[in-house]
């Protein structure tokens, strides 16, 4: 909706004065495509094991970080 129905310039532009705030509006018509909008979330199971790839880097990180830290450390105080 947005990109199809409001110029780039007008976009940006928006905050140089009312006018121009005025002109960057997209109608409140077009918001009723939203109305047959239906959230539905996936399955617990599916959830979590989309979710163990991301912790899973997230924690072999953490686990470097902490690894190459306690180097830096062991160099300061010997």
């Amino acid at each position: 909706m947005h990109v199809e129905k409001l110029d780039y310039t007008l976009d940006m532009n928006r905050n140089a004065s009312e006018e121009a705030a005025d002109k960057a509006v997209v109608g409140a018509d077009n918001w009723a495509l939203l109305s047959e909008f239906s959230f539905k979330p996936e399955a617990e199971n599916t959830r979590i094991s989309h979710a163990l790839v991301y912790f899973l880097q997230l924690f072999f990180w953490v686990c470097i970080s902490a690894l190459l830290l306690k180097a830096a450390v062991r160099r300061l105080n010997p």
